[in-house]
């Protein structure tokens, strides 16, 4: 969540199923940096999201709650930003 705090976003934490995620709105106007750091986390999510709504655009990036259950590399499995497990 560090990360995310110090790139501009306001991240909360949800529990969803055998996941634990990151989720925040992308504020506008975003500078190029924050998408890099943006992007940067998502890559290390095991699934991961970006969804448009009314309310403007959410990301999110899941991780196991459990790393031994990890069957694909990190960022590999793209999910619904929203999406409850």
């Amino acid at each position: 969540m560090t990360r995310l705090t110090a790139a501009g976003f306001t991240p909360r934490r949800e529990e969803r199923g055998e996941y634990i995620a990151l989720v925040t709105q992308v504020p506008r106007p975003l500078s190029a940096e924050a998408w890099q750091q943006l992007y940067e986390l998502l890559a290390t999510a095991d699934r991961w999201g970006l969804e448009s709504r009314k309310g403007g655009l959410t990301a999110d990036a899941s991780v196991r709650k459990d790393p031994r259950d990890k069957q694909r590399q990190p960022g590999a499995e793209p999910s619904t930003a929203g999406e409850k497990q």
